[in-house]
């Protein structure tokens, strides 16, 4: 979470739209690929820590995004 929260700072400054959505997507991402793999184990076998990485950088890029959208409109007003 520490290192994402630092690539949005240095990419787009102290903004707190940044920030919420860097940790937001961290927390679903990281659970997302902490979790899903072991679920999806029997289905998939060896192919279930593939599908747990891909799964949770989706999930922590539109869960960034979609926060990002969500303060960025707060912030503003």
């Amino acid at each position: 979470m520490v290192i994402n929260m630092g690539g949005a700072f240095m990419t787009d400054g102290p903004d707190l739209s940044a920030q919420s959505g860097a940790i937001a997507g961290s927390l679903a991402g990281g659970a997302f690929g902490k979790y899903v793999p072991n679920i999806l184990m029997p289905y998939t076998g060896a192919f279930s820590g593939l599908i747990g990485d891909i799964g949770s950088s989706v999930t922590f890029e539109m869960t960034n995004d979609t926060v990002k959208e969500l303060t960025k409109d707060k912030v503003k007003k």
